[in-house]
C-alpha cells in the first residue's frame, strides 16, 4: 500500500476491522443500509481478499463472503482488484475515509457495499492516527493517557521477542544438509560476520564469510588467516561482488577492519570442539574473546553486542537441536539480565516521548521495540498503543 501524508498501515486498518475496535452500534453502508456483524471474517495470509468467510446482516438481508479494507475508496483499482477475479466475493469495502466519489467495482461488475470506518473510531484511536504521521513517536505528547506500567510490559515483551528474533535470524541461515555441528557453527559464525558488518556492510560481511571456510581450514594461524580474509575481501573481482561501502565509515567500522575482527573470531570459534560448546554453554563466549589478541579485538561495546545478538541466540539454537533445556535455559536467563549499551538515537525518542527510562528498560528490547514497532508504526502491535484506545 503507498505510503504518505494522511494514509496509514494497512495492517492497523485490518487490526482494528478483525478486533472490532470500533463502535459496533448501528453501523451504515455509505448508502444507509444497517450493518450487522455476525463474523467479521477470517484474516487472510495470503493473496485475495483481506478477510475469507464473513457473515453480515446489510439492509436486513444476509451476505456471505469477503472484506477487503483500504485507506482510500480509489486505491481497489490502484491495487488491481478490479481485473481480479478473486475479489468478485467480496460484499463490503471498509475504507478509513471516503473523501471522493470513485466507486470500486469487481470483476464480475458488481460494486460491494462500502462502510467508512474513520466517523466510528473513538477519539484516541483517531488522534493517534494523525500522530503517526510525524516522524517522532506516535505516542509523544500523549502520556497522559498512557500508563507507565505498559510501557514497561511492551518493553519486556519486545525484548523476549527480539530474542527469538535473532535466534530466527541464525536458524534462517541454518544448512539442513549439512551436519548439524557444521551447519551451526557455519550460521553462527556468519552472524557474526553479519553484525560486525553494522551498519553498511552486513550484507557484504555475510557473503564473505561463506567464502572463507576453505581458506580457514588450511590457515596455520590466526594472523594468517585474518591476512588472506583481507586479500580475499578485496581481491578484483570478489570486491565487485561483495561491493563494500567505504565512504563515510569511522575508522575503527570500515571494512579492512572489520574484516580482520571477524576473521580472528572466525578462526577461534573454529578451535573450539562442539562438544565443549554443549558441554560448557555461554561460558564459552569467554574462551573465544580471549584467544583472540587485541589488535583484532573489536571494542568492548561491541563485543557485548557480539555476546547477547549473536552468541547467546547461537547457544540457544544449539540447546535447540542438541535437546540440551539446559543450555536454552541458560542463553535465555542471561539475555534477560543483561544490559543494553544503547545509542542515544533509540533512548532519546523514549525520554522525549515522556516515558521514564529505568535501567531496567535500558536492554536490547528498547531497541527493537524502537526499530520494529515505534519506525514502522506498528503500534496496533503495542501494549501502549492498546491501553490508549481501550482506557
Amino acid at each position: 500500500m503507498a505510503k504518505g501524508h494522511g494514509t496509514y498501515h494497512e495492517s492497523l486498518l485490518q487490526w482494528i476491522w478483525q478486533h472490532l475496535e470500533f463502535d459496533c452500534n448501528f453501523p451504515k453502508t455509505l448508502c444507509g443500509k444497517s450493518i450487522q456483524i455476525i463474523h467479521q471474517g477470517d484474516l487472510n495470509s495470503g493473496a485475495g481478499p483481506d478477510f475469507l468467510n464473513a457473515h453480515l446482516i446489510i439492509g436486513g438481508l444476509h451476505w456471505h463472503g469477503s472484506i477487503e479494507i483500504h485507506n482510500r475508496a480509489k486505491e481497489w483499482n490502484n491495487h488491481g482488484h478490479h481485473q481480479d477475479k478473486n475479489y468478485n466475493s467480496v460484499v463490503l469495502h471498509v475504507v478509513y475515509e471516503q473523501i471522493d466519489a470513485f466507486k470500486a467495482l469487481t470483476k464480475s461488475g458488481e460494486e460491494p457495499y462500502v462502510f467508512e470506518l474513520k466517523p466510528h473510531l473513538n477519539h484516541s484511536l483517531n488522534q493517534l492516527f494523525r500522530l503517526k504521521q510525524k516522524a517522532s513517536l506516535a505516542c509523544g505528547g500523549q502520556i497522559t493517557w498512557i500508563h507507565q506500567e505498559a510501557f514497561e510490559k511492551q518493553v519486556q515483551l519486545a525484548h523476549k521477542e527480539y530474542f527469538q528474533f535473532k535466534t530466527d535470524e541464525i536458524l534462517n541461515v541454518y544448512n539442513p544438509h549439512l551436519v548439524p555441528s557444521e551447519a551451526w557453527l557455519r550460521s553462527f559464525n556468519e552472524k557474526v560476520y553479519d553484525a560486525l558488518g553494522i551498519p553498511a556492510n552486513r550484507g557484504s560481511m555475510a557473503r564473505l564469510s561463506g567464502m572463507l571456510h576453505e581458506l580457514r581450514e588450511s590457515s596455520n594461524n590466526m594472523d594468517e588467516f585474518a591476512q588472506a580474509a583481507v586479500e580475499v575481501a578485496f581481491s578484483g573481482k570478489n570486491e565487485r561482488i561483495l561491493n563494500w561501502t567505504k565512504n563515510g565509515m569511522r575508522p575503527s567500522s570500515r571494512p579492512e577492519v572489520r574484516i580482520k575482527q571477524a576473521a580472528a573470531l572466525h578462526f577461534a570459534i573454529y578451535q573450539i570442539p562442539i562438544s565443549r560448546y554443549i558441554r560448557e554453554g555461554v561460558s564459552v563466549w569467554e574462551v573465544i574473546t580471549d584467544s583472540v589478541p587485541p589488535r583484532f579485538t573489536p571494542g568492548a561495546s561491541r563485543c557485548e553486542i557480539l555476546k547477547s545478538t549473536v552468541f547467546l541466540p547461537a547457544i540457544y539454537l544449539l540447546g535447540y537441536l542438541f535437546s540440551s533445556e539446559q543450555l536454552k535455559h541458560e542463553s535465555y536467563k542471561l539475555w534477560q539480565r543483561a544490559e543494553g549499551n544503547l545509542p542515544q538515537e533509540v533512548v532519546n525518542p523514549f525520554l522525549k516521548a515522556g516515558f521514564e527510562l529505568k535501567k531496567q528498560h535500558q536492554i536490547a528490547g528498547l531497541a527493537h521495540q524502537y526499530k520494529r514497532y515505534c519506525l514502522k508504526k506498528q503500534c496496533h502491535r503495542c501494549e501502549v498503543f492498546k491501553s490508549v484506545i481501550r482506557s
